[in-house]
């Protein structure tokens, strides 16, 4: 009993520290590039109002269009509170899908989900810190997590279930292209190996998400927007080309997101086949092929940014800790398991939490300088001023690998933020 109570309490101990840490991040974290341009001191009628302008001439993403806006109307506190809890409902969430089987607390599996969602995710700080990433990814993410959370239970549900269900199917894929994709193939997957394999009745609530994601995933390709953003890119090498190019360069980022993970997957996957457990596979086998279907999909776009890797990342995850846990019935990997997540969060995330939290201090007092001067340029009469380019070398702070100001007064995101601060024009400089 005395074991269970410790269990539990170092379980939501680790869960309220992250919470405070992912908290603390988002209140240095400081509004970047898209914010100022998704930026109007407007309502959530007249964000609404708006979607036909941004279905029609940028996108079908309305669900990240709605919440940046959205998060935008309030002091940034309000966000800071709300996306912070998002991120531990998620790891949790995880943990739940991963752990269905379990009737107790596991810390160390939970502290081994926390990790790898920390050192993995390539756009962490744009992911996770940055609003409009957050309202286009991390949302998302939460939302497709509660879509796909019944479908580890298999439970019975009531109609009344299965209609708010059906809903929730249109909002979880009203999202991110890819994203979109990968629910539907992990429903597909789940009716194939229950209708095929298993031999199982598919419930009717299963039938009535699978219907939802289908009118989402449509909704959100089928926008006009998307062809007028399309129409930026120019490639104009033969299509296959194309596609055998993007191929390539999908798998490259693949092996060098996961690298260590590969092998270590390969092995447990082996192990099942080699002791003939093949019914194991099929669960972490649907994960891992939507998984396939969220990095693969992006063959049809032109560009694939890190930050849209976030859910396939976290099916991956899914897949390798659900694979683990099966072999882990065979072979006892406690003690092992925990020495090493132990060790792992006592010398290795204490190091790389307080590189990111300086990186996020530095970007934080960059900003703060910044508005000091042009605050200072303003009351002087100068409407135009130019700032130096802050760099960045931390993936977990928001603005890595983003622009954060243009040579060009007239390029994004100089325009916005000109705008935002009631200047004629700001222009960046590299120190």
């Amino acid at each position: 009993m005395l074991k269970k109570k410790t269990n539990n309490f170092a379980f939501f101990v680790i869960l309220i520290l992250q919470f405070l840490f992912i908290v603390t991040f988002n209140h240095f974290t400081p509004w970047i590039t898209d914010d100022y341009s998704f930026y109007e001191n407007s309502s959530v009628l007249k964000i609404l109002e708006g979607f036909n302008s941004f279905y029609t001439g940028w996108g079908g993403r309305l669900i990240g269009y709605f919440f940046t806006k959205f998060f935008l109307l309030f002091n940034k506190t309000f966000f800071d509170a709300i996306n912070s809890l998002i991120y531990v409902v998620n790891i949790y969430l995880i943990y739940k899908i991963i752990s269905k089987t379990s009737a107790k607390y596991d810390y160390v599996r939970l502290l081994f989900i926390s990790a790898l969602m920390w050192f993995i995710i390539p756009a962490w700080g744009q992911d996770i810190l940055w609003i409009c990433g957050s309202a286009m990814y991390h949302i998302p993410l939460f939302l497709i997590l509660l879509f796909i959370y019944p479908f580890s239970e298999n439970k019975s549900h009531s109609l009344v279930f299965s209609l708010l269900y059906f809903l929730l199917g249109i909002l979880a894929t009203w999202s991110i292209e890819n994203f979109a994709v990968a629910v539907v193939v992990f429903i597909i997957c789940d009716f194939i190996s229950y209708k095929c394999i298993n031999k199982e009745k598919w419930q009717i609530w299963k039938i009535f998400g699978l219907i939802g994601s289908i009118i989402g995933t449509i909704m959100l390709i089928a926008a006009p927007g998307n062809y007028v953003r399309m129409s930026a890119f120019t490639d104009t090498r033969p299509f296959i080309v194309k596609l055998a190019s993007r191929f390539i360069n999908i798998t490259i980022n693949t092996i060098e997101t996961f690298h260590i993970l590969i092998p270590v997957f390969i092995a447990l996957v082996a192990y099942l086949i080699i002791t003939k457990q093949y019914k194991k596979l099929i669960t972490p086998g649907i994960y891992f092929i939507s998984f396939l279907a969220s990095f693969y999909s992006m063959i049809m776009s032109p560009t694939f940014p890190d930050r849209a890797m976030l859910l396939g990342i976290v099916f991956f995850i899914i897949s390798l800790l659900k694979l683990y846990e099966e072999v882990d019935k065979s072979v006892d990997f406690k003690k092992t398991e925990c020495i090493a997540v132990i060790s792992l969060s006592c010398l290795v995330l204490p190091v790389s939490l307080y590189k990111a939290a300086r990186n996020i201090y530095h970007f934080n007092a960059g900003w703060k300088q910044r508005i000091a001067y042009i605050n200072e340029q303003k009351e002087q009469g100068n409407l135009n001023v130019t700032v130096p380019i802050i760099k960045l070398i931390n993936p977990h702070v928001s603005g890595y690998d983003l622009i954060d100001l243009s040579k060009d007064p007239n390029e994004f995101p100089n325009p916005s933020i000109a705008n935002y601060f009631g200047l004629e024009s700001i222009t960046g400089y590299e120190e």
